[in-house]
């Protein structure tokens, strides 16, 4: 659901099926040289959506390796989920790494992507990733959900810094009060983990955080 939001809302002006193909893509040798990334991004979203997967991830990789943040990000997606390619965690790590250091200020265009990327970091970084230099590390990943809670207001870092205040998590002292917090701040966007929490929370409280 967070995908197709995400793409719809950056490529709203997308035509249907695939209308870039014959400019950007050659079904014998793939995307065209010196093709316009964002016309190429565009295509890989029509061929996604067409069932296309392999022209999608061809041209997402075109288009991300010429800066367009949001292919970054399907791929990453698409590895974290094995939607179109073999799953492979540490390979989206390193994509939603490559959109963690892009310097995008909050309520640019990217801002969605950035958020969402940081918020799958400190996910990866928090369990680790088997069988790669990706090893548990709950402060690395509390910093990595602090940045997307506190810059880009995203509900679901939101609620992971609710949780870590809770348990005293990621190098955190454990605070009710912060916690509910960061739980409410989530709950008003409509989080439903940080609305069942938090009135878990206030239950066992008797009161108001």
């Amino acid at each position: 659901m967070l995908g197709t939001v995400i793409a719809c809302a950056s490529l709203s002006a997308v035509e249907p099926a695939l209308a870039f193909d014959d400019k950007v893509f050659d079904d014998k040798t793939g995307v065209k040289p010196k093709s316009n990334p964002f016309a190429v991004f565009r295509f890989g979203f029509s061929a996604y959506h067409s069932g296309h997967k392999e022209q999608a991830v061809e041209a997402y990789r075109y288009a991300a390796e010429n800066g367009q943040i949001g292919a970054t990000w399907k791929l990453a997606r698409m590895y974290a989920e094995g939607d179109g390619v073999a799953r492979n965690d540490y390979e989206a790590f390193k994509f939603f790494s490559e959109i963690a250091e892009q310097d995008v200020e909050p309520g640019s265009p990217e801002e969605s992507y950035v958020s969402d990327a940081l918020v799958a970091l400190g996910d990866y970084i928090r369990r680790g990733i088997p069988g790669t230099p990706v090893q548990p590390d709950a402060t690395a990943a509390q910093e990595y959900f602090m940045r997307a809670a506190a810059n880009y207001r995203n509900p679901n870092a939101q609620y992971e810094m609710g949780r870590m205040f809770l348990n005293g998590e990621g190098g955190v002292k454990a605070s009710t009060r912060q916690a509910g917090r960061w739980l409410q701040l989530a709950a008003e966007k409509g989080h439903a983990g940080a609305q069942a929490t938090l009135g878990n929370l206030l239950f066992h409280s008797g009161k108001a955080v």
